[in-house]
């Protein structure tokens, strides 16, 4: 065997030794790093479940939804944070190059124990902004709910006393005071909003019953003092429109009584002159006239020539139980009639 060929093999043989120690260990680093980046594989993943999960609660929580605004910028921040990578030691990344591993992540004690560390304090963390965001947010909602109700009792007590006792149902009122005393009483120590909200739509929707029952009460006394003033215009106009006659005998007399007066020519018929305001007023056929005491309405009236017979007109002057009354228009008669009434 030449010197050349015996050089070569102890160089085969020394890489041969070389290889198979080195490959022991390598192989001992490959495996670790196999497990180890399984493990980064499974926290990357939960990391990112949790930035996705406060990325979603920060897009869902309007700023002007939150006691404490500044939490969505706390949020904000945890999620512009990146995530931690290393290099491997340039000798170990040099031996696994070897074998064709070409890991992104370390292996190593320290670094290891380090990149652990890192993602187990970024996935809590964001767990903890994401709960401390809806848990602000739930506080503020129900904060708010509070301060609607509480706007909505007040509205209500307003009104309740702009209304005063002018109901067609007084107990309505009283039940409204009971309810309101109820929920202010249990408002301090509520934690459910939709409780709240039910509580400011039942008070709405009874604020309005008392409304329309408070209408119905104005619409009621505004008709019965439209139905007073008619009665008593009605009341006034007849008794404008109503003569109380009083008359003196004037039985079978060629003219009526020459100071005016009116003058009772037969039973239950009356004349006076055309001039005289007794006259006037039977002409104007007032719609009612009183007679001792008894009510007549005003029927019908003709007009006749000044001799007329008597016994052709008494028919017209006594029919249904009533009255006449005559005076001159021109160089005519007038006689009016008139009927008994209430």
């Amino acid at each position: 065997m030449s010197k050349r060929k015996i050089i070569r093999a102890a160089i085969l043989i020394a890489a041969l030794i070389t290889s198979i120690t080195c490959g022991t260990a390598v192989a001992q680093a490959a495996d670790q790093y196999s497990a180890f980046t399984t493990e980064i594989a499974t926290a990357e993943t939960a990391y990112q479940q949790a930035a996705d999960s406060l990325e979603q609660t920060v897009a869902e929580i309007p700023d002007n939804e939150l006691l404490h605004a500044e939490l969505k910028a706390t949020a904000e921040s945890a999620l512009a944070e990146e995530p931690v990578h290393y290099e491997l030691d340039p000798n170990l990344k040099q031996v696994l190059s070897v074998f064709n591993i070409t890991p992104e992540y370390p292996i190593w004690q320290d670094q290891q124990q380090e990149l652990h560390a890192w993602y187990d304090n970024q996935i809590e963390s964001l767990k903890d902004t994401s709960a401390d965001l809806k848990a602000d947010h739930d506080a503020w909602t129900l904060q708010q709910a509070k301060n609607d109700l509480t706007a909505v009792i007040k509205s209500v007590q307003d009104t309740m006393k702009t209304i005063g006792s002018e109901l067609t149902k007084p107990e309505l009122a009283e039940n409204l005071s009971n309810k309101i005393a109820d929920i202010t009483a249990s408002l301090d120590a509520a934690t459910d909003p939709e409780v709240l909200h039910t509580y400011t739509s039942d008070l709405q929707a009874d604020i309005k019953n008392l409304q329309a029952d408070h209408d119905a009460y104005v619409a009621q006394k505004e008709k019965e003092a439209a139905e007073a003033a008619a009665k008593k215009k009605a009341a006034e106009q007849a008794a404008a429109n109503t003569w109380t006659v009083s008359y003196v005998p004037s039985y079978g007399t060629a003219a009526a009584p020459a100071d005016g007066s009116v003058g009772e020519w037969q039973p239950g018929y009356y004349i006076a002159h055309d001039w005289s305001a007794n006259g006037s007023r039977i002409a104007s056929t007032p719609a009612h006239v009183i007679v001792n005491g008894q009510v007549y309405h005003y029927v019908s009236s003709m007009v006749v020539p000044p001799d007329t017979a008597w016994a052709s007109v008494s028919g017209f002057v006594y029919a249904n139980g009533g009255i006449g009354f005559q005076t001159c228009v021109g160089s005519q008669r007038l006689i009016t009639h008139y009927e008994p009434g209430e």
